[in-house]
């Protein structure tokens, strides 16, 4: 019998507070290794204990590398030092944390997340024959057949996964929402749309990660396309390392219906999810089928049409498909993406239905989905 789990994970939030309440019905004790914990409407378990590592740097290649490998041996440390007996729960964040299991005597479970080294691989980090690469696939088939539960978040996450461990074996346990934090509001009560003055707009907007391998930076060229509307309106929210070429993008064609911000804090999340009359979510093509964000189900939660900029073949747009809820094209097609806002902006029975399907699909994505790791 374990004395308790312990959850590592660099970046946690609401998902992993909600895992830890779960879990709490199962373990005498619970803990987290984490960097950063987020929290929103619900705070972390009072009699959880939290041990602090480096938080998440991805500002550069190489601050993200090092910021992995140094939480990874804190990580490793604190379980050596704090948490003998307690079983691991780990996350694939950062993605070195799947090796500690071969330097400790704790049992383990593993959340797949995101699959590596495949998308090391597939956005060119690395080569798919390299040494490393191969080793930590044969590495990956040694961690996953001795976890007591192998967890992964979709079905076509399952198929990558499956290249690593027996497919039964690998549970899916698709992420949540949270249904009371992201519901929709009325925009007369929005503070994010009475403080910037879009309250009258038709709002597209993306708020996330401003990555190199996201294709946001395509919203800029189809505002620029459509400025003479003056109801539609972009907003883009975030940081990283493609802000840089939005900000020249913008510079150069010279939209004046873009607004670009850093991030928000978080107690202005639910106004900013509530704030767009589409919201959009992006994933890179070399990762289509190795992830979902999981911004698209905060996104059905507030019951918004979802604009997805991603590959056709990709697992976010099959989700998307099923639920009726948006719709998914890639990075380069400006027309379509255009097409697509200008037919919600002249059919608002259309939006509301997309809205509606939208909202409905949160339904399938609540918090109970936690308790199945208890």
């Amino acid at each position: 019998m374990s004395k308790g789990i312990v959850l590592l994970d660099q970046t946690s939030g609401y998902l992993q507070i909600d895992m830890l309440y779960a879990l709490q019905k199962k373990y005498p004790k619970t803990a987290i290794i984490a960097g950063t914990i987020v929290e929103r409407d619900r705070s972390l378990p009072a009699d959880t204990a939290w041990t602090k590592i480096m938080r998440y740097d991805k500002s550069t290649t190489l601050k993200r590398l090092v910021s992995w490998t140094v939480s990874t041996l804190q990580m490793w440390y604190h379980v050596l030092t704090k948490y003998r007996g307690y079983k691991l729960f780990i996350i694939t964040n950062p993605p070195f944390a799947v090796f500690i299991p071969s330097f400790v005597s704790n049992s383990y479970s593993v959340l797949v997340y995101d699959v590596y080294p495949d998308i090391l691989y597939t956005t060119g980090y690395f080569k798919k024959n390299s040494w490393l690469v191969r080793l930590w696939e044969r590495w990956n088939k040694k961690i996953f057949a001795g976890a007591t539960n192998l967890y992964t978040i979709s079905q076509g996450m399952k198929q990558e996964v499956a290249k690593y461990a027996d497919p039964d074996k690998i549970e899916v346990v698709p992420i949540w929402t949270d249904a009371a934090f992201f519901k929709p509001m009325a925009r007369s009560e929005n503070r994010f749309l009475t403080e910037h003055q879009l309250q009258d707009k038709f709002i597209v907007m993306y708020s996330g990660n401003l990555g190199n391998t996201h294709d946001v930076d395509v919203l800029v060229d189809v505002a620029a396309e459509l400025q003479e509307n003056k109801d539609i309106f972009f907003v883009i929210i975030g940081e990283g390392g493609k802000k840089k070429l939005i900000q020249e993008k913008i510079g150069r064609l010279k939209p004046n219906n873009v607004l670009l911000l850093p991030w928000q804090p978080a107690e202005m999340l639910p106004y900013t999810f509530n704030a767009p009359s589409i919201g959009v979510v992006t994933l890179g093509h070399e990762s289509s089928t190795m992830s979902v964000p999981s911004k698209t189900y905060n996104l059905m939660s507030a019951g918004l049409p979802v604009l997805a900029i991603a590959s056709e073949e990709s697992e976010l747009n099959s989700l998307i498909k099923y639920y009726k809820a948006g719709a998914c094209f890639n990075g380069n097609n400006v027309e379509g993406i255009k097409s697509f806002i200008l037919e919600l902006y002249d059919n608002p029975d259309l939006c509301q239905q997309y809205s509606d399907n939208s909202r409905k699909a949160a339904g399938d994505f609540s918090v109970e989905n936690a308790e199945i790791f208890a």
